[in-house]
């Protein structure tokens, strides 16, 4: 049920942003939502400022602080899609980006969805790579695909046509002649503002409007549609009986639209222990036919905590969205890969040599290179939490320290070198290979067979929480990685060449 609810939460917040106090802002909404399943072309430019205090931006790790530099600057996106459902996507940044002490002169990655298969290309590269297999797969399992969302456009448009929330400041400014990608266009310009109160008092309505609407049974029954088209475990609406599930959502947007309602948004803060400041901008051109629109907004949030409050600090927000989407429902054409230079993930995937021939500044051989094919990681003494190839995993039983020497468990160094160890039960012997090295040691035996000679180890395998657990210098070392312990924060740094 919690799943579903969601569903119809995001729902009312975005009734709450594209409400119909103009018939165009109407139009506006029903257009947007129809992106997913007909033609268009886009041009969008995103903008987040950040504001922390000095003690919280200190704690935050190099990457975040790259990703917030980045935002801050604008993130620029291209997009396109085809009546036939191929689509185009090309983003881009204006500026430097540095990632793990990398530095790329920019950031330019295409993206295409065609007939004939996805492929990614960065500016950096002549190739374009066609991503097949399970990587393919994986992608598609992420996201629900943009028809699926086909049969709600007739639920929403019903529902659009009798919501009735009224803006307490919007104008409409007639009509202006504006420049767009697609050459000068007459449209409508709309003008309104939003402040936390009224983004309250619009969440309020909307949860109590939902509630009484007479056919919300007809957004169950399409979302019960939506649901059947994916995954068991993406599925977000409860089995069982439909009228009892509707009716439990009918009471529950009920409920919450009371409960916004009566207690009011600064007795809602209290109980949520902070004080949030909202205001928003925005500006809003369309032509007649909603074909053609230009956007122009910006809007800030502020948190502060109060007594007894979760958030520890406070927090302010700035985002800006400009752009244009026109041709909405007309022919569009997109970029095509070019056939003589396509290599595929699975040929990726096979040869670990053949990232190497894009380019040094390739942010797609550098993805591959660092999160893919390296074989590197960091673990801390006596903490669980651990990385390999940049990503955190847990381990369920900690690195420790005995005898000057750090023992881990069998199974983070399998998954650092990406290849399994071999267990045999009868004499308690794990063995390691990796590149033509190969490395075996038996629980409570010094000596060690390294490559088939014998070697003695400062210090045996031995048991710990039903876990295996190794010497951590004498096995990576033996099969070819530099090792690197760090006496200020006692971690242990590993890297295979």
């Amino acid at each position: 049920m919690k799943k579903g609810m969601i569903i119809f939460v995001a729902f009312a917040l975005l009734l709450a942003g594209c409400q119909s106090t103009s018939p165009a802002l109407t139009s506006i909404a029903f257009k947007s939502l129809e992106m997913g399943s007909t033609s268009f072309e886009a041009e969008q430019t995103f903008k987040v400022k950040t504001n922390f205090t000095t003690d919280y931006q200190s704690e935050l790790d190099d990457m975040t602080l790259m990703l917030l530099e980045v935002l801050e600057n604008g993130v620029h996106v291209e997009s396109k899609r085809t009546l036939d459902n191929e689509e185009y996507v090309r983003v881009y940044i204006d500026q430097p980006i540095t990632i793990h002490n990398r530095t790329f002169p920019e950031l330019d990655v295409e993206w295409f969805k065609t007939a004939n298969g996805v492929y990614v290309k960065t500016s950096a590269d002549e190739e374009y790579i066609q991503i097949t297999d399970d990587w393919m797969q994986e992608i598609e399992g992420a996201f629900y695909k943009t028809d699926q969302l086909e049969p709600l456009l007739p639920s929403i448009e019903n529902y659009l046509s009798q919501y009735d929330y009224d803006l307490s400041n919007v104008s409409s400014n007639g009509k202006v002649t504006i420049d767009t990608p697609d050459g000068q266009k007459e449209v409508t310009h709309i003008e309104y503002a939003v402040d936390f109160d009224e983004l309250f008092n619009m969440l309020a309505f909307t949860f109590g409007n939902l509630a009484e609407y007479d056919r919300l049974d007809d957004f169950y029954v399409a979302l019960e549609e939506l649901n059947s088209t994916v995954e068991p475990d993406a599925q977000f609406l409860p089995p069982g009986d439909r009228e009892a599930n509707l009716e439990l959502v009918r009471q529950t947007l009920k409920d919450v639209g009371l409960m916004l309602e009566y207690m009011g948004k600064d007795e809602l803060m209290q109980e949520m222990g902070v004080d949030a400041n909202f205001d928003g901008q925005f500006n809003v051109y369309v032509d007649d036919q909603a074909h053609t629109l230009k956007l122009d907004n910006t809007f800030s949030l502020s948190l502060t905590p109060l007594v007894n409050s979760e958030l520890e600090r406070p927090v302010e927000i700035e985002v800006s969205m400009s752009g244009f989407r026109w041709n909405q429902g007309e022919t569009v054409e997109i970029p095509r890969p070019d056939t003589d230079k396509i290599m595929t993930t699975h040929e990726l995937k096979e040869d670990p040599e053949l990232h190497k021939t894009l380019s040094e500044d390739s942010i797609v051989r550098y993805a591959l290179e660092e999160l893919v094919f390296a074989k590197k990681g960091t673990l801390f003494i006596d903490q669980a939490h651990a990385t390999i190839r940049h990503q955190t995993v847990q381990m369920d039983t900690v690195p420790y320290i005995n005898q000057d020497h750090t023992f881990v468990p069998v199974r983070y160094i399998s998954d650092l070198t990406q290849s399994p160890v071999s267990w045999d039960d009868t004499t308690k012997t794990a063995t390691f290979s990796l590149d033509g090295e190969e490395v075996s040691v038996q629980l409570n035996n010094r000596v060690a067979i390294v490559n088939g000679a014998e070697v003695e180890m400062p210090i045996a395998a031995e048991i710990r929480n039903s876990r295996v657990m190794v010497p951590l210098r004498f096995v990576t070392e033996s099969l070819g990685a530099h090792v690197q312990y760090n006496a200020e924060d006692r971690s242990v740094d590993i890297e295979f060449e």
